[in-house]
């Protein structure tokens, strides 16, 4: 039996629409590469190193390829997936800069940034403090991929994903996009439309994508709750 392959999955930013799969079918990696979204790639970087340590250059490269998930959910989310892009972009800075030896792991970036007051200085973005925005972030990703897995009703499917919002990310968000986005995702399509459109209407592509996002929640869930628990060990997890 021929080995599967790992999935590529192919992004419509137009999502939230219904109507042809056209635009996607003439897509290509070749000219679309920035639209493709490796799964194996993003949970390879969600694991904790044998120390338990949190490798935050894995963390920060498996969380650019994966804020591309942001863009299946059409329009309305452009603003996270930019949102996200640019915290990325401090971290990235941080683990590039003279000082990035203090910034291997997110065990060691809080040490160094707790040591030097560097946690709620307003004359730099901290580390910390950017790392615990898009941690935040991922606690939606991956309930809402859990959703995906596991729904079976297409007309109670937004009213899920508005859930799994309010849940996670909502009590983070000023009060207008609060009570606006639960709304908004009530509009979404069905769970098997996304399915349809990450694996291009490939019925062989949708069952290995299945098995493969099923692995990337496991990964997320361990590297979530690592990252949340030291968060709540230094006592930083509402930081400003």
């Amino acid at each position: 039996m021929k080995a599967l392959q790992p999935v590529k999955i192919i992004i419509d930013c137009a999502f939230i629409s219904t109507g042809s799969n056209s635009r996607m079918e003439e897509q290509t990696e070749g000219d679309n590469n920035e639209m493709v979204m490796r799964v194996t790639f993003i949970t390879k970087g969600f694991r904790l190193k044998e120390d338990g340590l949190v490798d935050l250059q894995d963390y920060v490269n498996s969380y650019i390829e994966m804020n591309k998930f942001f863009k299946v959910l059409g329009p309305f989310f452009q603003f996270i997936a930019r949102d996200v892009g640019v915290k990325l972009a401090i971290l990235q800075k941080y683990l590039d800069g003279s000082n990035r030896h203090h910034y291997s792991t997110v065990q060691s970036m809080i040490k160094y940034e707790k040591e030097k007051n560097l946690l709620t200085s307003s004359d730099r973005s901290s580390g910390a403090r950017t790392l615990l925005r898009v941690h935040r972030a991922l606690d939606f990703v991956k309930d809402f991929i859990v959703e995906i897995l596991n729904s079976s009703d297409s007309e109670t499917f937004g009213k899920k994903v508005s859930s799994v919002y309010t849940k996670t990310l909502a009590k983070f968000h000023g009060p207008i996009l609060a009570n606006t986005l639960p709304k908004i995702l009530l509009l979404m399509p069905s769970h098997q439309v996304i399915l349809d459109r990450l694996s291009r209407g490939n019925t062989a592509t949708e069952t290995q994508l299945r098995a493969e996002l099923l692995e990337l929640v496991t990964a997320v869930n361990v590297v979530y709750n690592k990252t949340q628990q030291i968060y709540e060990e230094n006592e930083i997890f509402d930081l400003p």
